[in-house]
């Protein structure tokens, strides 16, 4: 075993020193090098900044010996047990860092002085595991320190009239000042699952308020949300959280789309390797609450759903019960969106559909399947449009006439406009605009031409 070294002057600068945690065998921070300097007898003294309850930095009075530093590495690691007094608030100001100081312990120097000193320490693993330790713990004390700063007074409120006025206030200024509302709901998501019944409740409060003056702060925030109230075991809390992420997709749209929810719906609706302990009848009953307005969600979801059935997969008929629960209108989008012709035969035709869907819900979906290759476009919308909104129904119809125009294309060489748009059953400069903006878009191999007066569509050039 190497002997341990005592540090030797040189390391015993600040450029070496300051801004290193101070660390004690156990792995309890003391705080961090702010400074060395002497003292009245000659002997050399570490100068300490802590993390106050105001979750700052300050420079207090004690301070520590040299003598006391066992090794310098990546920490300060001290002989023995030393403790600081905490600072009472209202003695915060008088103990600020310097400038100098500050910038110290912002920018850390790695120079060629720190990495002589780490080949002296005795043992660099045990360094390491001490200071992802004290790292972890700072962390977590650094969170609910300035979760209390912010909440604490909220909670411990009894009177329900000045509770509600606070909570006004501090949504007020999550809504109107994105500094701090990013710092605010990072807080509040760590508290979201493993706190107590009381922070849970405030936290689902707060953003419940936040999702009514602007929903669109907590879409980054959204899978966060799924999860815990997936992990939820009260049902007033399970309600209030759902309330916040239905009405969270519901306002977002097509904009709850910047959440990855393809690879979260695989892993933990599919493929099981998340959330194991939570059942899928469950995630699925949530879900329909949580998107019972945001179809494009529901797509994904459906789409995950209609491909176990089509593949013929050993869970097949336990997806086809959970598929019941969802509109004709939105399982026939999804077929025609995701799906081609064969796979549309394959669940149509399947035992398992015929078994789980009534006669009416396989008609109705084989309705809008019919209509679509039909090129009726006026069905379409009429179906579609009440149910889904005109941006379904325009992308239904999109694809409808761009397969109908490359089919047509890969069989002719040109092909008056208005014949083209006869296939089609409505209006004609609908259907014009459509293929126009199919070919600005470059979406079909098309190019429009003019001969004798006429408009012609033909395939485009290479």
């Amino acid at each position: 075993m190497i002997r341990s070294k005592t540090p030797k002057d040189e390391e015993i600068s600040e450029e070496n020193l300051i801004g290193k945690s101070i660390v004690d065998p156990s792995g309890h921070i003391i705080g961090k090098c702010a400074g060395v300097f002497e003292d009245e007898k000659k002997k050399l003294r570490l100068k300490i900044a802590i993390k106050t309850e105001l979750e700052s930095d300050f420079v207090v009075e004690e301070t520590i010996p040299v003598q006391l530093i066992k090794n310098i590495g990546e920490v300060i690691l001290l002989k023995r047990a030393y403790e600081i007094q905490p600072i009472a608030i209202e003695d915060i100001v008088t103990f600020e860092l310097s400038d100098e100081v500050v910038d110290s312990l912002v920018f850390e120097k790695l120079d060629e002085t720190k990495e002589a000193a780490l080949e002296d320490i005795q043992n660099v693993s045990e360094m390491k595991e001490i200071s992802e330790k004290v790292e972890k713990k700072d962390k977590t004390k650094s969170q609910t320190v300035q979760f209390n700063e912010l909440f604490q007074a909220i909670l411990e409120e009894e009177d329900s009239q000045i509770r509600n006025v606070r909570i006004v206030e501090i949504v007020k200024k999550i809504t109107e000042n994105k500094r701090f509302m990013k710092k605010a709901i990072a807080l509040l998501i760590t508290n979201m699952t493993e706190a107590d019944l009381n922070t849970r409740t405030l936290t689902a409060t707060i953003f419940n308020h936040i999702s009514e003056k602007d929903p669109h702060i907590l879409i980054p925030y959204f899978r966060e949300g799924l999860e815990s109230v997936y992990n939820e075991p009260s049902k007033d809390i399970e309600q209030l959280i759902t309330s916040y992420l239905t009405r969270t997709a519901t306002n977002a749209n097509s904009s709850i789309l910047k959440v990855n929810f393809q690879s979260f719906f695989d892993k933990l609706v599919i493929k099981r390797k998340i959330y194991k302990n939570i059942t899928r009848n469950r995630i699925h009953n949530l879900n329909l609450k949580v998107f019972v307005n945001n179809f494009y969600v529901q797509d994904i979801l459906i789409y995950y759903y209609l491909k176990r059935i089509i593949e013929k997969k050993e869970d097949a008929e336990e997806f086809a019960n959970l598929l019941k629960d969802y509109n004709a209108i939105i399982i026939a989008y999804s077929l025609i969106n995701a799906f081609d012709q064969t796979d549309w035969k394959i669940f149509l035709d399947s035992p398992i559909s015929g078994k789980t869907f009534e006669k009416p819900f396989i008609e109705s979906i084989k309705k809008i399947l019919e209509q679509f290759n039909d090129g009726n476009i006026k069905e379409i919308s009429d179906t579609v449009d009440p149910k889904l909104g005109y941006q379904f129904s325009n992308h239904l119809i999109q694809k409808m006439v761009k397969l109908k125009i490359n089919d047509v294309l890969a069989q002719v060489s040109i092909l008056p406009l208005d014949l083209l748009s006869s296939f089609f059953n409505d209006d004609d400069n609908r259907i014009i605009q459509i293929i126009f903006e199919l070919i600005n878009k470059q979406e079909i191999k098309a190019q429009i031409q003019f001969i004798d007066g006429k408009t012609f569509i033909a395939p485009r050039d290479k």
